[in-house]
């Protein structure tokens, strides 16, 4: 998944990326550049589930990869299926950047975009 720096391109990318995690998802296969989550909690009380998203980010920074990696909420890969995101508003960008510039565990050099989307014909909600 090749990273692009040009904004018109985000449309055609977001759509590449839907098709290829949902087929990820489904077949119940693992990708070097997608993690799949079934859940993520970034609430202040919960500091566990939040140290290991930060050790998730941590990772996929440190991979050494010239590639985009993608964290999806809401996928199982072992059910092979997606699952509805209660905590959706949680990951609005806005509000997501903060938290991610509110944590000192993360390297300043990381670079993160955050793309929100939800497609209804496969039940897949991706933030």
């Amino acid at each position: 998944m090749p990273a692009s720096n040009d904004p018109a391109a985000l449309p055609q990318r977001f759509d590449e990326y839907a098709r290829t995690v949902e087929g990820i998802v489904l077949r119940g296969i693992e990708h070097p550049s997608c993690e799949l989550k079934r859940t993520l909690s970034l609430d202040r009380g919960e500091l566990g589930d939040r140290l290991d998203f930060i050790k998730l980010m941590q990772g996929l920074a440190n991979s050494h990869s010239d590639n985009e990696c993608l964290i999806i909420i809401g996928a199982d890969q072992k059910e092979s299926r997606f699952f509805k995101v209660e905590n959706a508003d949680d990951f609005d960008p806005a509000r997501f950047s903060q938290s991610l510039e509110n944590t000192s565990l993360l390297s300043r050099n990381t670079k993160s975009s955050i793309t929100c989307g939800r497609r209804a014909e496969s039940g897949m909600c991706s933030s």
